[in-house]
């Protein structure tokens, strides 16, 4: 899956006139995948003691120099690079530079953050040094399909979005596991929609007699978003789409994968109710995706063992192999800029943190 075209244009204050140029590029370079390497202790360590962080769903590297953290307390947290904190951003409510769900955070210029908020259905936009500057919202979708989720702020002021364009299908017994629809589309920096580009997937939901559930390992749709380029993973397999927002090219770039059971330690411990609860039979093909400040691609394999190395795969942006890289057991990169990697690492406890790591490319 990923994203499927609709074969309409974008008006010119979004891009030149579309056309669909889609091909599939095998992930098999002329020679060898390098492997890079990184180094297992952190440059920096952000969490516990003074500033516990819970629910981490941002770890921006800025090209300023800063490491910017955003997690469930509903605040941004402006730090060094050495993990010194400079500020904090940002309180839980609905009122200018309040927060009740940040989704994630973005770089929008070396001094400026966008914040989007998914219950709020809003961006807020904030400079590192002057706090909060202004808020930004989209229109209501149409036909009752409710405010679109805000995906990223392009550097032309463009927006991208997403918005449900069909619920996921119950299944006739009302249990089993489902994906809805999305529309992905952009919209002027008022908001206003100009065009649908393509839908996509969303995250698998579990469903039994009508209650949403969440077992382990559910697929996870992932999109990133640079420059104006977007990218789509959704986990069925180990694919990603590629899609050009310019030219309307679509590339697919795909590695061999081939699917792992999950195993059940204990079948015959499950009766009733849970013995009826939807799971998931097989781990997903991915597990995270991250576009670095050269425009590199780092996919990551799904970690089926939470105490091993996880193996990402490095793509450039012409979708030849460039690296395999394994990443320390428990962490999950989430920024890629020069030689650092910041992401969430989880303890014994499983107590999350936040960890910069420095990796080292082959000699070329």
């Amino acid at each position: 899956m990923g994203i499927s075209r609709r074969g309409r244009s974008i008006p010119a204050t979004a891009g030149a006139a579309l056309a669909i140029l889609l091909h599939t590029v095998a992930a098999t370079p002329a020679l060898a995948a390098q492997e890079w390497a990184v180094d297992p202790a952190p440059l920096t360590r952000v969490g516990g003691g003074e500033l516990p962080l819970d629910r981490v769903v941002g770890a921006l590297l800025t090209s300023s120099g800063h490491l910017v953290v955003a997690d469930g307390a509903q605040r941004i947290v402006v730090l060094s690079r050495s993990g010194q904190v400079d500020t904090i951003f940002g309180a839980s409510g609905g009122g200018p530079g309040e927060f009740r769900a940040i989704a994630w955070i973005q770089e929008r210029a070396p001094d400026s953050i966008v914040a989007y908020d998914r219950a709020l259905r809003r961006a807020t936009i904030f400079s590192i040094h002057d706090g909060f500057a202004r808020t930004l919202a989209l229109e209501p979708g149409e036909r009752g399909l409710g405010v679109p989720e805000l995906l990223a702020i392009l550097d032309d002021g463009t927006l991208l979005a997403r918005r449900t364009s069909a619920l996921a299908a119950t299944p006739r017994d009302g249990s089993g596991l489902v994906r809805p629809t999305h529309q992905i589309g952009v919209y002027n920096p008022a908001g206003t929609p100009l065009d649908t580009i393509g839908t996509v997937v969303g995250d698998e939901r579990a469903v039994m007699e009508g209650v949403l559930l969440n077992p382990p390992h559910l697929k996870k749709t992932y999109i990133a978003v640079r420059d104006r380029t977007v990218y789509v993973a959704d986990g069925e397999t180990f694919t990603l789409r590629v899609y050009d927002l310019d030219t309307g090219a679509e590339r697919t770039l795909r590695r061999p994968h081939e699917p792992v059971a999950i195993p059940d330690p204990d079948p015959g411990s499950r009766t009733g109710a849970q013995a009826r609860m939807p799971a998931p039979t097989h781990f997903p093909a991915v597990g995270g995706l991250v576009i670095d400040d050269a425009g590199n691609i780092w996919v990551g394999a799904y970690p089926t063992d939470p105490a091993a190395a996880q193996a990402w795969s490095v793509f450039d942006g012409a979708g030849g192999l460039l690296a395999e890289v394994a990443m320390p057991p428990g962490f999950q990169p989430l920024s890629i800029r020069g030689e650092l990697i910041a992401g969430i690492w989880r303890d014994e406890l499983d107590v999350e943190h936040v960890h910069v790591h420095r990796y080292h490319r082959s000699p070329s």
